[in-house]
């Protein structure tokens, strides 16, 4: 059981695909979702800014602490995806990361980027 300070989450990634080449030449262990993955992953909800260690050491920013959203379409000339930017009042959701001992992710929020 989880005491309230505890947070769980589960990753799951629908425009990035994890890789095992993390720090290698710099590469952030990322990289962009192909057609195919977007249309079997179809949405995901999360922070603008992580780090994991699952399946492989990687990093995510958005560089930006909006929150973010897609909205998908099919069209006959195949899928259309419109990605939104919105902005929020982010500093009450870093200061409670921060009471719950994440400045990590009390830096995320606030940046759209890891520390």
């Amino acid at each position: 059981m989880l005491k309230p300070h505890e947070i769980c989450i589960h990753l799951s990634y629908w425009l990035e695909t994890v890789t095992d080449d993390f720090a290698k030449q710099g590469d952030p262990g990322v990289r962009a979702a192909t057609a195919h993955e977007v249309l079997e992953r179809m949405g995901s909800v999360g922070l603008p800014a992580y780090d994991d260690v699952h399946p492989f050491k990687h990093v995510i920013e958005t560089g930006s602490p909006h929150a973010r959203y897609a909205i998908t379409e099919q069209t006959s000339a195949g899928w259309q995806i419109d990605l939104r930017s919105v902005p929020y009042d982010f500093e009450p959701m870093a200061l409670l990361a921060l009471q719950r001992n994440r400045p990590d992710w009390a830096i995320a929020l606030r940046t759209g980027r890891m520390a």
